[in-house]
This record gives structure tokens, C-alpha cells and sequence, in this order.
């Protein structure tokens, strides 16, 4: 990629040769001769040490750039140019032999199809889609246009899954929810009879978990970003937009705004509602409602303020506990 293009791409203004070829993509510290780093700091020295090395770099206004772009948000710039250079092309388009598919299927113009993918009756597969080796498309499901679904990938009956979606390794789509009434001390299945509805440029990591509704739907909106190991319960409705972060687990019929962020370990009881543009920090348990806007944090899940105020407090238990020993 030329210099001028990547600037085009980032949104930035041109500093230097136009001609130079950008030939990776690296980090400040692994920049070298035909290479494109970026720095978001105002770091002359780290600067300078790139430069001389023979990158090029995207950087704040400022700094004395002698080759590279000049951008606001160097980062931002640097991701944009990154989408374009490797983005993926799929140039194994076809069917492969050993893909078992029902007469019934429907498949759009430019679908890829991998080794020992089954897709079942009634399904319908869109325009240059890419369905990787081992998958399973259940009877009646849907994939729309130019998806990724990696390999390994599990849609049960009935699913419907939007334009632009990627689905990584391993995740199943539609498994039945955790569904069970108690009787003589035995667990009876619920059965669930419901479908998982995935919107438009959602992205789901790997080994995820998206269980079906028991009777309606389970809807993931658009533009929501799901990171692995992430389970999501039965008729549960994300918003749009949304990221949750590795090993969350959000039982049933939860509701999430659109917005919302939850980090790494959340846990989420049933029928809770958590407001739009709302924070979960880290390892917290939200068995209740959360407000529009808030940061919670802690187990069970509380605003920040507070949460950070009985953390602090935690460190002088053992003296409170030996006073009120003393009292007593």
C-alpha cells in the first residue's frame, strides 16, 4: 500500500514521500524500513528511533514528523489503515466435495462452502458467505451476506443470523436454554421451542454459547461484539452495539441496553435489566436492575462510588473486628 493511500484511508494529512510502499504493519518498537507504526503520545524519542529506522508513522500534529500522517487520534487512524490492508479475501470460493447439502437449501451467488459442512433443509445461505469446514446450518436457519463463520461453528434450527456477521471457532448458535421446573425432586425439561435472532454486524468469539428462547426469541442487536467463552440465556435481548468481554454469563430472560460494556467474569442473574451505556466492572454480580448510564461494581453489583468505599474498607477489618471484641 502507498503512503497516499493509507493517508486517504486514515483520515489524516500526508507527511513525506506519497510513493512510499508500506510492506507491515508493526509496533512502535518492531517499526522498521517498510513498515507503518503509530504513536499516540507526544514521544519524540520514540519518534525519532522509528524514523531512523525507516517507518513511516502516524502520530499527533506537532511533532516534527518527517515521513507518515498526521492524525488526532493516531490509534483510530492506525486501526482504520489496518482493516483495509489484511482484510480478508476468500479465494477458495466453491463448494467442496465432501459438503453435505439438502436439496432444500438455498444458497446466494459467491458462497464458500468447507469440507464436511451440512447444510440442512429449508436453510438459505447469502451472497458471499463464507461457511468454513465442519460447520452445521440446521433446518430452516439463515446466514445472510458477506459472513464469516469459522470452523466448528454450530447454527441449530431455526436461527436467523444477519449481514456482516462473524462467528469464531467453535460457538453454537440456538442450543436449547437451561429450561427445568422442579417435581418430586426431579428436574423436568422445559421444552425450548423458541429461535436466536442475530442482527447485522455482530461479532461472536470463540466457544460462545447463544441458547434459544423457550418460546420467543433470544436477539443479539446490531454492531454488538461478543468476546469467547461468553454464555448468553434464553430470551435474552442485547441492544445494539454492546461489548462483553470474555467468560460473562448472562442468564435468562435479561434485558440489555444498547451501549452497554460489561467486563471480563460479569455475571448477570435472570430478568434483570441493565440500563443503556451502562459499565459492569469486572468479576461483578448483577442480580438486580442497573440505571442508564451507571458504572457498577463488586458482588453483589453496586455503583462504583460506593463499591470503591467498601473495598477500601476491607483492609481494616481485622482492626475493626479486634475493637469491637474489645467492647464487647
Amino acid at each position: 500500500m502507498k503512503l497516499s493511500s493509507a493517508a486517504a484511508i486514515a483520515g489524516g494529512k500526508l507527511i513525506g514521500d506519497p510513493d512510499f510502499e508500506i510492506q507491515i504493519l508493526s509496533s512502535i518498537v518492531k517499526a522498521g524500513k517498510g513498515s507503518l507504526t503509530f504513536l499516540d503520545k507526544k514521544d519524540e524519542n520514540e519518534l525519532a528511533k522509528a524514523s531512523e529506522k525507516g517507518a513511516a508513522i502516524i502520530c499527533m500534529p506537532g511533532l516534527g514528523l518527517e515521513k507518515g500522517i498526521e492524525a488526532e487520534n493516531p490509534y483510530l487512524s492506525f486501526v482504520r489503515v489496518m482493516r483495509e490492508f489484511f482484510a480478508v479475501i476468500n479465494t477458495d470460493k466453491g463448494i467442496h466435495p465432501t459438503a453435505v447439502i439438502s436439496k432444500d437449501a438455498v444458497l446466494g451467488d459467491s458462497v464458500s462452502v468447507g469440507p464436511n459442512v451440512v447444510i440442512s433443509d429449508n436453510a438459505v445461505i447469502g451472497n458471499n458467505t463464507v461457511i468454513s469446514a465442519n460447520c452445521y446450518v440446521g433446518e430452516s436457519s439463515q446466514i445472510g451476506s458477506d459472513c464469516t463463520i469459522y470452523p466448528n461453528v454450530t447454527v441449530l434450527r431455526n436461527c436467523s443470523i444477519g449481514n456482516r456477521v462473524i462467528v469464531h471457532p467453535g460457538t453454537v448458535i440456538g442450543s436449547d436454554g437451561f429450561g427445568y421446573l422442579r417435581e418430586s425432586g426431579k428436574a423436568i425439561k422445559i421444552p425450548q421451542i423458541g429461535r436466536v435472532i442475530i442482527e447485522d454486524d455482530v461479532e461472536i468469539g470463540a466457544n460462545a454459547v447463544v441458547d434459544r428462547a423457550m418460546l420467543d426469541e433470544t436477539v443479539v442487536g446490531k454492531g454488538t461484539k461478543i468476546d469467547n467463552l461468553v454464555q448468553v440465556g434464553h430470551n435474552v435481548s442485547i441492544g445494539e452495539n454492546c461489548l462483553i468481554a470474555s467468560q460473562t454469563g448472562i442468564s435468562g430472560s435479561v434485558e440489555v441496553g444498547s451501549g452497554t460494556m460489561m467486563a471480563g467474569q460479569v455475571g448477570i442473574a435472570d430478568h434483570a435489566k441493565i440500563g443503556k451505556n451502562a459499565v459492569i466492572m469486572a468479576k461483578s454480580g448483577v442480580s438486580g436492575n442497573v440505571p442508564d448510564g451507571a458504572v457498577y461494581l463488586w458482588i453483589p453489583a453496586m455503583d462504583i462510588s460506593l463499591a470503591r468505599r467498601v473495598i477500601a474498607s476491607l483492609k481494616f477489618l481485622p482492626q475493626m473486628a479486634k475493637k469491637l471484641r474489645k467492647l464487647d
